[in-house]
């Protein structure tokens, strides 16, 4: 039989197999890979998430009010259709100007249509100038909008309209708390 030297009470094949064991770098496994995928897939939706975000727009619009004229009134009609003037109430930092798109109720339970400004009054109305040539009340000074209806729409002539007309668009970004100040629109 052969006898282990003095003091080692391991065989030699044994500690040299222990000690290969250790010398290999084996990194200690945090996550799962299912998990570790999960995440990169949650990571490349918060950068689509971002740059849609930044890039996305959303229409601006102001509101207004207003009537459909009497086709048969003086310069109400324009080669033959029916007009409606919308009155939006005045800011200097508003840039009301031909061709913008407009969404229009008439009456209550009227239609909706879709419309492009005609013209724009450049001069601000009071309420009182409004009263007295449009018969309609409003309560602040208002710019008057000249919008084209349609002649098929005439039976409406002396309603109130609804208006919304886009006035331009901000970055979908600018609508978070905390992110408008970074962004500037043009």
């Amino acid at each position: 039989m052969v006898s282990a030297p003095k003091g080692l009470i391991f065989r030699k094949e044994a500690l040299q197999k222990y000690t290969e064991g250790r010398d290999k770098n084996v990194l200690p496994q945090f996550v799962m890979p299912p998990v570790f995928v999960f995440l990169w897939c949650l990571l490349a939706l918060f950068i689509s998430a971002g740059i849609a975000a930044w890039l996305g727009r959303v229409p601006v619009y102001v509101t207004g009010v207003g009537i459909v004229l009497d086709p048969s009134s003086s310069g109400s009609v324009a080669n033959g259709e029916t007009t409606a003037v919308i009155f939006i109430p005045y800011s200097s930092s508003l840039h009301l100007q031909a061709g913008q798109p407009v969404n229009m109720q008439l009456g209550l339970a009227g239609p909706r249509i879709t419309a492009v400004v005609e013209a724009v009054d450049p001069h601000v109305l009071s309420p009182s100038k409004v009263r007295k040539h449009f018969l309609m009340n409003i309560t602040d000074p208002s710019l008057a909008v000249t919008v084209l209806v349609g002649s098929h729409l005439s039976l409406y002539t002396g309603s109130l309209v609804q208006a919304q007309i886009q006035v331009g668009s901000h970055r979908l970004l600018s609508l978070f708390p905390g992110f408008d100040a970074f962004v500037k629109d043009t």
